[in-house]
C-alpha cells in the first residue's frame, strides 16, 4: 500500500478463481468488492496465477526477471 501510494507499480497475486479473502468483508461494500480490501489495496493492480501450476510457476520467474523488488507472502 505505501510503496504504492509513493509511485511504485505494485501488483499483487492472488489466487484463480477466489482471489483475496478479504474482497467479502464486510458491509460496507462498493459494488461487490469491500471498502476495507479497497483501502489497503489502493494503487495495487493484481493478477491471479495458479503457483501450483508449471505455467504460473513461469509467470511469477518472468516477473521476477523483469520487477526490481519481489516481496512474496504465501499463507
Amino acid at each position: 500500500m505505501n510503496l504504492g501510494d509513493l509511485g511504485a507499480e505494485v501488483i499483487k497475486v492472488e489466487r484463480p478463481g477466489a482471489g483475496d479473502d478479504t474482497r467479502t468483508w464486510g458491509p460496507p461494500f462498493v459494488n461487490t468488492e469491500s471498502t476495507y480490501f479497497l483501502s489497503v489495496n489502493r494503487n495495487k493492480k493484481s493478477i491471479a496465477v495458479n503457483i501450483k501450476d508449471p505455467r504460473g510457476v513461469r509467470i511469477i520467474k518472468e516477473f521476477e526477471a523483469f520487477y526490481h523488488v519481489f516481496p512474496v507472502v504465501l499463507s
